[in-house]
């Protein structure tokens, strides 16, 4: 099953238990495995680099968590209807 054919929750899982983006090492692991097994990162490049960008400063600071995770579900969302 290619990255773009998993549910939203499971994207965001990913990129939440592999702490894709802050940890670049190990991002950079994953990317390896995944060439290895054929499996076309790039789209899973593109949801990272849409997802770092997120601009934290525009959210409401009292609930910044909350606010963060449904930022990031609703780009994931976006992106999974966009390469629909």
């Amino acid at each position: 099953m290619q990255f773009s054919e998993q549910s939203s929750d499971d994207i965001f899982d990913f990129f939440a238990n592999t702490d894709a983006l802050r940890r670049e090492d190990r991002f950079t692991e994953l990317l390896e495995i995944f060439k290895l097994l054929n499996i076309n990162t790039a789209p899973i490049i593109k949801l990272r680099n849409l997802l770092s960008a997120i601009d934290v400063s525009k959210m409401d600071k009292s609930n910044i968590g909350a606010e963060i995770k449904a930022e990031k579900q609703r780009i994931i969302k976006c992106f999974i209807e966009q390469r629909k």
